[in-house]
């Protein structure tokens, strides 16, 4: 699509969401996308997530849900990379409803930042 159409590709670029953008929420957004994501679920997603993501994982759960995560975690049993992929796509759909829903603001990179 670069070759093709450069200006295309990075509209789609710009479109695009992925688990990694959890990073580029609010803090309050975090917390409401979390708030529904199960425990084993979540642990499976932050498998190889780059240490930004766990943190911003970790610091938006609750202490008790921190403590279930990391019991999780530390059990340290592999996981297939499609499973870890499906983990990561079960929260980008949560992410996906709840900006079609308008109670999250995804700020995608061609739009306005804001100026405080």
């Amino acid at each position: 699509l670069d070759a093709l159409d450069p200006e295309l590709a990075e509209e789609v670029r710009s479109r695009m969401l992925t688990f990694a953008d959890l990073t580029k929420l609010e803090r309050r957004d975090v917390q409401l996308v979390l708030r529904g994501i199960d425990v084993t679920i979540l642990a499976l997603a932050m498998k190889g997530a780059s240490e930004t993501v766990n943190d911003a994982i970790r610091t938006n759960v609750s202490e008790r849900n921190r403590e279930m995560l990391d019991d999780e975690i530390n059990a340290g049993r592999p996981a297939r990379l499609s499973q870890v992929e499906e983990a990561r796509a079960t929260i980008v759909r949560v992410i996906r409803d709840l900006e079609g829903q308008g109670i999250i603001t995804v700020h995608h990179a061609d739009e306005d930042e804001y100026v405080y």
